[in-house]
């Protein structure tokens, strides 16, 4: 029996782009946008700040780009601070069913 983690990633592995809808592609597009935009503007907010000289502080593997900051740091270190930043000004995308996954998503997948 599979189990729907499994499913979900034999799923995502076989998926081929062009068969996404376009309308899917620019929704994520948008989404996208709206979590980076938001970020830059939380990074400069004093939690973004303040979790910006945390993980400049904790150091890390300077693997992976802290947004809005002259600075990288390890996957889960730059995942952190991006998702403050992200949530630091509670503009979250939303839609139906209600839920704002982007901000919790994002960053901690792009490295």
């Amino acid at each position: 029996m599979t189990s729907t983690t499994e499913a979900l990633a034999r799923f995502v592995v076989e998926l081929e782009y062009d068969v996404i809808p376009k309308e899917v592609v620019c929704r994520a597009k948008r989404q996208i946008l709206d979590v980076i935009g938001v970020a830059l503007a939380g990074s400069i907010e004093s939690v973004g700040k303040l979790a910006a000289r945390f993980v400049q502080k904790t150091g890390g593997t300077p693997d992976c780009t802290v947004w809005g900051a002259e600075l990288r740091s390890s996957p889960p270190q730059a995942a952190f601070a991006n998702g403050i930043f992200s949530h630091a000004l509670d503009y979250d995308d939303r839609w139906l069913p209600p839920a704002h996954p982007t901000a919790v998503i994002f960053p901690r997948r792009w490295q």
